[in-house]
């Protein structure tokens, strides 16, 4: 937090209040060293590089599946066609809103999470 500009504005937090806790920091910093940075994008160019590799395998007969939480967000649910299914974690092929043929890789942790299946098709 110390080093995000504005992220200690407005608080009590500072070096004068928190002198050992501030100190420990500079230590830890200055036994880490150099942190490499990546290359900043906007919003729209992070968007282009998601989708730019959409590939996954051959997904003719997988089975559309809904992923949600155990506890709470389960309102909101990750739907997509589930690809891979390993021990701690499933993979599934979302295609974003707005999109028609790209699609992205999800890749979700099996545990706290729900894997149900979406019935396709009418029912009768």
């Amino acid at each position: 937090m110390q080093t995000l500009p504005g992220a200690l504005a407005g608080s009590d937090i500072s070096a004068a209040k928190y002198p050992r806790t501030y100190a420990w920091i500079a230590r830890f910093l200055a036994r880490m060293g150099p942190v490499a940075r990546g290359t900043r994008v906007s919003g729209a160019e992070a968007k282009e590089i998601v989708l730019a590799d959409g590939s996954a395998p051959d997904a003719a007969a997988v089975e559309e599946v809904s992923v949600v939480p155990r506890d709470t967000g389960r309102t909101h649910p990750q739907l997509g066609r589930l690809l891979r299914r390993e021990a701690h974690k499933v993979t599934l092929q979302v295609t974003p809103p707005g999109e028609d043929s790209r699609t992205i890789l999800v890749v979700v942790p099996t545990d706290g999470f729900e894997l149900v299946k979406v019935a396709t098709g009418a029912k009768l």
